[in-house]
């Protein structure tokens, strides 16, 4: 019995801790994983400026896209959760020279596939923007759940 006992101590010291355990090894595979979700983000993130078509006249109104990257943290673990994209889009009317604001939508969430280069906009329960966008330049639609093809829009970045 003495010499199974030293024999399991033996080998407890000489293995010793696990150079890093399973949830270790998870939580670097998932800072790797945001890390790249939110570099991909960031390419988009800025101010866009430019034209949206209505489908329905085909009316034409100056659009301004603010879009952000937003963070947080687990609160128990600290780590960062999923990033996601918020900011704002705001509709003005051009009469004479004088730019005239309409309506401003704030965006509540979205997505940006940097491989596709497609983004997702959810500007509220019934209105998203789903796209192409670059760095430079966003081409989207303005999607109604009640309407279908609501607008077109062409931006280019401002910043």
């Amino acid at each position: 019995m003495k010499k199974l006992n030293l024999l399991l101590i033996v080998f407890i010291i000489s293995c010793g801790r696990p150079k890093s355990t399973d949830q270790e090894k998870s939580e670097i595979k998932q800072r790797q994983r945001l890390e790249a979700l939110t570099t991909a983000y960031d390419t988009v993130a800025g101010t866009y400026s430019g034209v949206m078509y209505l489908v329905e006249d085909n009316s034409k109104y100056l659009v301004e896209l603010n879009i952000r990257v937003v963070q947080d943290e687990d609160p128990v673990t600290g780590l960062a959760l999923d990033a996601k994209l918020n900011g704002s889009l705001k509709v003005f009317e051009r009469i004479l020279s004088d730019d005239n604001f309409i309506v401003s939508y704030g965006i509540t969430g979205g997505s940006y596939d940097q491989d596709t280069q497609k983004i997702s906009l959810e500007l509220n329960d019934k209105l998203t923007l789903k796209g192409d966008a670059t760095g430079e330049m966003v081409d989207a639609v303005l999607l109604s759940t009640i309407k279908g093809d609501v607008a077109e829009l062409e931006l280019e970045r401002v910043e």
